[in-house]
């Protein structure tokens, strides 16, 4: 018979061993309770932010108030899955004062809450608010993956008094260079960035955004005030597999399924991934002094007025260079936009007889190289500025 020592000690072994494994289920059925239970604990497959500046003409509208509610009712509709989608909203009356940024979270009852509020110290096109942003958004809702979505206006690249590039903000319709979102983004890569403004499918602006994400999805031209529909689109942002080519049809069909002027809209995917190689081959036609064949009325603008966006596929057609260095071109450019999109027209009148899905500015004299900062974009330094006839120092 054993001694009653060693049964004590064997007891006591076997009650150590119990409470141990008590501690560590109790620690998993604790943990699984908080991430079911309290919104902004747990890890999402993927979280997406609305970045949404709308103290601007958009918000006098209430095109942002709209837009949230279509967020809702695709989150009631199961359209975020077991995402997590987040809303930093700065409203109407932001600059004022009347009004606070917050960042709030949709949740999939369709309900709204707010995680967390901003001053008024900074705006939101400021580098500063949004990295702040970012941050945040990491640490809430942490995830395996990220998607953005840049909600205001929007110029392409040009910097030019009230011409924005991104943003549009306040009562001096204050705005955000594409080099400063850029900055701004830097340490916080997002799987796409889809653009729900206006003229931002553009080489110089991918390009500027090529270490930011890897899917750019935007429009070449203006967009309707409205917008994206939220309701249509959000399912597409959670969806697995993940698919930037359903988010740009999804858009563009809501708009190509109107009439008249309302049958308006062009649409763009751009993979990131081959925009060094592009710039590479691009560069290489710039360094022959290559000139068009045709003058700018006869190239496809992408603007209504003064035009500063062309399309970059019927430039680099016309362009009198040899047919093996726009062999290589195409090469290069197919694998960048696997899609493009088109309605016939835009807002019922202006022909749009090429859409290659990326725009381009297109200098036509030495003098244009300042025109709207062009010499501060990172493609006219690296690509464009390799043309003798706009640079004299080209190397």
């Amino acid at each position: 018979m054993p001694h009653k020592s060693l049964i004590d000690m064997l007891k006591r072994f076997f009650n150590r061993i119990f409470i141990a494994l008590a501690v560590v289920v109790a620690g998993i059925l604790t943990a699984s309770c908080d991430e079911s239970s309290e919104p902004g604990k747990n890890n999402a497959g993927r979280t997406v932010l609305v970045y949404m500046i709308a103290d601007n003409n958009l918000g006098a509208g209430g095109y942002d108030l709209d837009d949230i509610q279509e967020m809702r009712d695709a989150a009631k509709a199961g359209g975020i899955g077991k995402g997590r989608l987040l809303v930093y909203h700065s409203p109407s009356g932001a600059e004022e004062g009347t009004k606070s940024p917050a960042l709030k979270e949709v949740l999939p009852t369709g309900e709204v809450v707010i995680l967390n509020e901003y001053d008024n110290t900074l705006y939101s096109i400021d580098v500063e608010r949004m990295k702040a942003v970012m941050k945040d958004v990491r640490d809430i809702a942490p995830s395996n993956e990220y998607g953005l979505v840049l909600w205001s206006h929007g110029n392409g690249w040009e910097e030019f008094s009230n011409s924005r590039a991104f943003g549009q903000e306040g009562s001096n319709n204050l705005t955000m260079k594409v080099s400063s979102l850029a900055a701004a983004l830097d340490g916080f890569h997002h799987q796409f960035i889809y653009f729900d403004c206006c003229e931002m499918a553009t080489v110089e602006v991918a390009y500027e955004l090529r270490h930011a994400t890897d899917y750019i999805i935007a429009s070449g031209t203006e967009l309707l005030n409205e917008g994206t529909r939220y309701d249509m689109v959000v399912p597409d942002f959670f969806a697995n597999p993940f698919s930037p080519e359903a988010i740009a049809r999804t858009t563009f069909d809501y708009f190509d399924s109107r009439h008249g002027y309302w049958r308006s809209c062009t649409m763009s995917v751009i993979k990131t991934e081959g925009l060094d190689r592009l710039a590479d081959a691009t560069r290489e036609i710039m360094k022959t002094g290559a000139m068009p064949t045709v003058t700018l009325d006869g190239q496809q603008c992408y603007m209504r007025g003064v035009c500063s966006i062309y399309d970059m596929g019927r430039y680099i057609e016309t362009l009198d260079c040899s047919e093996d260095l726009k062999a290589a071109w195409r090469d290069a450019f197919a694998p960048v936009v696997p899609l493009a999109l088109t309605t016939p027209y835009l807002f019922d009148t202006f022909p749009m007889d090429y859409y290659c899905g990326l725009g381009t500015f297109i200098l036509t004299r030495p003098a244009d190289v300042t025109y709207r900062g062009y010499n501060n974009q990172q493609w006219w330094k690296d690509v464009v500025s390799y043309h003798p006839q706009y640079n004299p120092s080209a190397k």
